[in-house]
């Protein structure tokens, strides 16, 4: 304590307080080069694209690596397409573990209640499905897939059509290729491509038909005895030939 006096003569007792200095706490960043971030970046990147599994988690800690590269620079954006291409994956595999393991192709597409595609009878969807690449259309969107299916049904009908328009031997074997139909043996497919040229194919809408045809078509032959037949080599070199016009 510390007495002065005051301007009428009298003491008076001064309080001085102690002066309370406020606690800061100093914070610093560590430098880190630009290139050294970029290059966490890219391993972490291939490290995440080898992974079986993908969580949010990782995710957004590549996001976190990604906001630390200078914006609007070849790095960042670098850093952009990599994060895309990472929840493509992380989507992609959700999908994959959302699907029946025993899940099929065609059993995929008829849950997706593809009209088209259902009716054009089981010869038919195995065709189109056989064209198809599974990867690609388990990772598409049902609008996506439905394209894609009807373009192939649309090739189906199309062979359908040049084979009931087929009226010669000389590559008709070649439009029975294009529909996935084969023979145990070329004196077979000889004979039962001999007989469809004399039958009616008006009523074959179907892949499923024109099978049951040709099962009809094969009972005949092997009931008479395809020993017995007229069917010549010569005749089956023009079914395998390609048509000069075609």
């Amino acid at each position: 304590m510390m007495n002065r006096t005051t301007e009428t003569g009298t003491r008076a007792s001064v309080h001085i307080q102690p002066i309370k200095m406020k606690k800061v706490t100093f914070t610093s960043t560590p430098f880190i080069n630009p290139q050294q971030k970029y290059q966490t970046m890219k391993e972490q990147y291939k490290d995440l694209l080898n992974k079986n599994s993908l969580t949010k988690e990782d995710l957004d800690g590549f996001r976190s690596l990604v906001d630390g590269l200078a914006a609007e620079t070849d790095w960042y954006e670098e850093g952009l397409f990599k994060l895309r291409k990472l929840n493509k994956k992380h989507r992609k595999l959700q999908k994959s573990e959302t699907k029946s393991p025993h899940e099929t192709l065609e059993d995929l597409l008829i849950s997706q209640k593809l009209v088209d595609f259902i009716n054009i009878g089981a010869s038919g969807r195995g065709w189109v499905v056989a064209r198809l690449d599974e990867e690609e259309i388990r990772n598409l969107t049902e609008e996506e897939v439905k394209k894609q299916v009807n373009e192939k049904i649309t090739l189906l009908d199309e062979h359908l059509s040049l084979l009931k328009a087929h009226d010669r031997a000389e590559g008709f074997m070649s439009r029975l290729a294009e529909l996935d139909i084969s023979f145990e043996s070329d004196l077979l497919a000889g004979k039962v491509a001999e007989q469809l040229l004399l039958e009616d194919l008006s009523k074959v809408n179907t892949l499923s038909d024109l099978h049951k045809l040709i099962a009809s078509v094969k009972k005949d032959i092997e009931e008479t005895g395809i020993v017995d037949s007229t069917f010549e080599e010569k005749t089956f070199e023009q079914f395998h030939q390609t048509a000069k016009n075609e």
